[in-house]
């Protein structure tokens, strides 16, 4: 039994972990895992953006920024899959207008001063997607 089986990588987020029932029992299921389930790649391909606000690695000295990525044009995008994360966070509520292909988050708190990570993800031709950028709110 598995739940969300895939290869890891150093970009892997905690929740999409891999995790294998092992049963002493079924030793078939000790092999799948090792293979992570026959060779299948369930690793998110890129998400390509046009732009994002803040710029990747941008330094900041407002602690409750707007977040805005404008999605490239030729992705087809399915729009009921766009979500945006954001380190220490998580999922957070954010707007896509799919006419536009953009998709923002405005902070009503402040950010603490440090370097943050926004992942975003969709469904492009059905394969998951995602595309990431940091920014850094200075201290004052």
């Amino acid at each position: 039994m598995t739940a969300d089986g895939q290869p890891l990588s150093i970009d892997t987020l905690a929740g999409r972990l891999g995790r294998y029932t092992m049963e002493s029992n079924k030793p078939e299921t000790f092999k799948v895992a090792l293979d992570f389930g026959g060779g299948r790649d369930h690793a998110p391909t890129e998400l390509r953006l046009a732009t994002s606000k803040p710029m990747n690695d941008q330094h900041l000295s407002d602690p409750s920024p707007i977040l805005q990525a404008k999605l490239a044009p030729k992705q087809e995008i399915d729009a009921g899959s766009v979500e945006m994360r954001v380190s220490g966070f998580r999922l957070v509520p954010a707007k896509y207008d799919a006419k536009d292909k953009v998709v923002s988050f405005g902070f009503t708190k402040k950010l603490m001063p440090k370097t943050h990570t926004v992942v975003r993800s969709a469904r492009v031709k059905g394969q998951r997607t995602e595309a990431r950028w940091n920014f850094t709110v200075e201290g004052t």
